[in-house]
């Protein structure tokens, strides 16, 4: 269906990330707290700035004070 030859192919896609996976897990608990605050904050920095709004988004009308 996928056309893809190689019986194992999800095997190693999935051992590749399951790698991946582990080695971010072992750097990121050997991170001091501040190491971790600093790398959260780039994360979110990235994350924030990548995200859109739907395209049905309308926004919320300011109320008067």
């Amino acid at each position: 269906r996928l056309g893809i030859d190689d019986p194992f192919y999800f095997l190693y896609r999935q051992g590749i990330f399951a790698t991946l996976s582990l080695m971010s897990v072992l750097v990121i608990s050997s991170l001091s707290a501040t190491g971790a605050r600093r790398l959260a904050a780039v994360a979110l920095l990235i994350i924030d700035r990548h995200q859109e709004l739907p395209r049905h988004y309308v926004a919320p009308a300011k109320r008067p004070h």
